[in-house]
């Protein structure tokens, strides 16, 4: 497991052999960047991302990599958090961790205010994650204008197309991991 590209590309990250966490591969990893810098080139330079279901922090980590200001990551499995700690010392002044539940995670970032460009939501297969996370990213302002959401999930799990603050712009499968890209709506 390695950073794929940009300033940090090549670097070696910690991950834990066993099923329980399932990071996103290299090969995926890579496709998924491709996507997002041709779908909006503007959602890694200088922008902020937020990570939920983290694992190691693999997705979060390629965007700092790749020119993203800042990554937030939100897990609450101490494995994952404690190869996530070892796996963002390189990059301490850029990252904040969050070890928390994503949904109590969403609701203290809004309360903050803050909001993110880049949102990647990669939760454990088939658990009804994906709807209820995008179902509380649709009612709470942490969008940025047109900021992408990146879902990697079952695709035997759909993402839905009823969102008021943001829509499906792309779609790709690869084996069983299907990545849905939604677009916000710049309001």
């Amino acid at each position: 497991m390695r950073i794929v590209a940009g300033e940090h590309g090549g670097r070696s990250l910690f991950s834990p052999r066993t099923l329980r966490v399932r990071p996103t591969s290299d090969r995926v990893r890579e496709n998924i960047f491709n996507i997002l810098l041709t779908r909006a080139p503007e959602t890694l330079e200088n922008t902020f991302v937020l990570d939920l279901f983290c694992g190691v922090g693999t997705l979060g980590l390629e965007a700092i990599s790749r020119g993203s200001q800042e990554a937030t990551f939100v897990d609450d499995s101490y494995q994952s958090l404690q190869y996530l700690r070892k796996n963002t010392e390189f990059c301490r002044s850029q990252v904040k961790i969050i070890p928390a539940k994503v949904d109590r995670a969403l609701e203290a970032l809004a309360k903050k205010n803050q909001q993110f460009d880049l949102i990647f939501l990669d939760p454990p297969y088939e658990h009804e994650h994906v709807v209820k996370t995008l179902q509380k990213l649709d009612t709470l302002s942490i969008l940025r204008g047109k900021a992408m959401i990146v879902v990697q999930h079952s695709k035997r799990e759909p993402v839905g197309d009823s969102w008021k603050s943001f829509s499906v712009c792309d779609a790709r499968t690869y084996g069983d991991t299907a990545i849905t890209f939604l677009r916000g709506f710049d309001v």
